[in-house]
């Protein structure tokens, strides 16, 4: 597995699957390791993330006046 390929499977990866050609990869590619870690960090923010409630007239055709 090369680069390109480990990057196309990241999101796949991301939540803790990997093939073992990936993880043999991400052992010895840094950079891979490095972008693999910062998905994982920005996934787990979002995570955390809660939506706000929306406004009462979200679904409304028009503001209120």
């Amino acid at each position: 597995m090369n680069c390109q390929e480990a990057r196309q499977e990241m999101l796949l990866m991301a939540p803790g699957e990997s093939s073992p050609t990936a993880a043999v990869h991400l052992r010895g590619c840094e950079e891979c390791a490095k972008e693999l870690a910062s998905l994982r960090s920005t996934m787990a923010l979002l995570d955390e993330w809660t939506a706000p409630e929306p406004s009462p007239y979200f679904d409304s055709n028009c503001a209120p006046v």
